[in-house]
């Protein structure tokens, strides 16, 4: 566990007036989920001085990180060997707060990652941020539901979205030519599978007059004339601002009906209503939602033909088309903003401040052998373990997960830079 922390400090108090709550956000990457649930909100209210906050990835947390937060935040941490700042912050009664926007405890294992999630040790830590959370935000009502018999805090927010990365001027689009986009982060995408059939009918069909986009890591497999490719931009604010110059005219969005994508957000339907995109959706509960068949988007049923009956509607039918963009922007800039958002975590995280410490947790080893994976192992275990790592995932999964490595630090870096202008 490390040394023992000194029990958590009053408030403090500066003329007369209780100075801003200190906070700490301890996130596993700088990935969308964290980017934009945990840390958007929390630099601008930083930066309005409504806070003070602190910005470390797990691997450079430190102690007088956790002794100096008066609230604690964590979105999607599950590995053990850093389970010891949850129990650190919990010796000293510190509350935190656990935000969760997928149902990792049902991911399907049909992929590395999905294998990944599907270890004892992350499922037992995972159950224990949600267990131990003072406050456990979701965004869908299954996966509150999911969580009630682990937590009775559990809370469902709205989603945000940052306006003020999106040109609010209609972007360039190419009359002859209606362009398709797909956007993923996942190295494996078996989403894709729900529309690549129909989407290849969909390039026999229309040929040069329509051209399809790829944007990400995924390697769908449709290599063919018409189709092109786009790196992923790990910066998810440069990502969505680029997204809106675009220019794209249609934008798919599948899913499938099972309980780890019924727990989801509708983040496509955010994203690509608020940059002028005709969304796709599968016709599942996470869009059904909140789009409007055939006024905010096309939604889709579960049956062969139906992606390429959608898209064809969207190139035979301008007006269609364009009143879909309109529309779809306009119904989530009345329902999705990033203030609205920023309010939610200020009251909430002013409301476990006022609540006082909470109970320590009484656990000393967050599962067996952690006193090893929490790092207090020798030298040669270390390089054990990152050996048995490279075997299991492999060199392009672990060359990936060095660039990621290096993408936070330089992002920590960055963020304690900006952060600091505003103290």
């Amino acid at each position: 566990m490390g040394r023992r922390l000194p029990a958590r400090s009053p408030p403090a108090v500066c003329s007369g007036t209780v100075a801003p709550p200190r906070v700490l956000a301890v996130l596993p990457a700088f990935i969308p989920s964290t980017v934009i649930s945990v840390v958007k909100p929390l630099v601008r209210l930083h930066r309005a001085r409504r806070i003070r906050a602190r910005i470390a990835l797990e691997h450079f947390t430190r102690p007088r990180d956790l002794e100096w937060a008066e609230v604690a935040a964590f979105c999607r941490n599950s590995e053990a060997r850093f389970a010891r700042h949850r129990e650190a912050l919990l010796e000293r009664g510190t509350p935190f707060v656990y935000d969760l926007d997928d149902n990792l405890f049902e991911i399907p294992a049909d992929s590395e990652e999905g294998r990944s999630w599907h270890e004892p040790s992350r499922i037992a830590e995972l159950t224990r941020y949600v267990e131990r959370a003072s406050l456990v935000r979701v965004y869908s009502d299954e996966l509150r539901s999911r969580l009630a018999a682990l937590n009775p805090r559990v809370v469902r927010v709205a989603p945000s979205l940052d306006w003020s990365l999106v040109p609010s001027e209609e972007p360039r689009r190419q009359p002859s030519r209606v362009r398709v986009v797909y956007v993923t982060s996942r190295l494996q995408d078996e989403l894709a599978r729900v529309f690549v059939p129909d989407l290849g009918r969909f390039l026999d069909r229309y040929g040069e007059r329509v051209e399809v986009t790829f944007w990400g890591g995924a390697a769908v497999p449709l290599n063919r004339p018409g189709v092109r490719r786009l790196a992923q931009v790990p910066d998810y604010d440069s990502f969505l601002s680029r997204l809106g110059r675009s220019g794209f005219d249609v934008g798919l969005a599948p899913l499938v009906d099972d309980a780890f994508h019924r727990c989801k957000t509708n983040n496509k339907y955010r994203e690509y209503g608020a940059c002028r995109i005709a969304g796709v959706y599968s016709d599942v509960s996470v869009y059904s939602s909140c789009v409007q068949h055939e006024r905010t988007g096309l939604l889709v049923p579960a049956r062969e033909g139906a992606w390429l009956e959608a898209l064809s509607r969207l190139v035979e039918d301008p007006r269609l088309r364009a009143s879909i963009q309109e529309d779809a922007r306009a119904d989530v800039r009345a329902r999705y903003s990033q203030e609205r958002v920023e309010e939610d975590w200020l009251e909430q995280i002013e409301r476990l401040r006022r609540a006082g410490p909470v109970a320590p947790s009484g656990v000393a080893d967050p599962w067996p052998g952690a006193a090893l994976a929490n790092g207090t192992g020798d030298l040669v275990s270390r390089f054990q373990r990152a050996a048995g790592r490279l075997r299991r995932t492999g060199p392009r999964a672990t060359l990936r997960g060095m660039y990621w490595y290096a993408h936070g630090l330089r992002t920590m870096l960055s963020l304690r830079r900006e952060l600091s202008r505003f103290e």
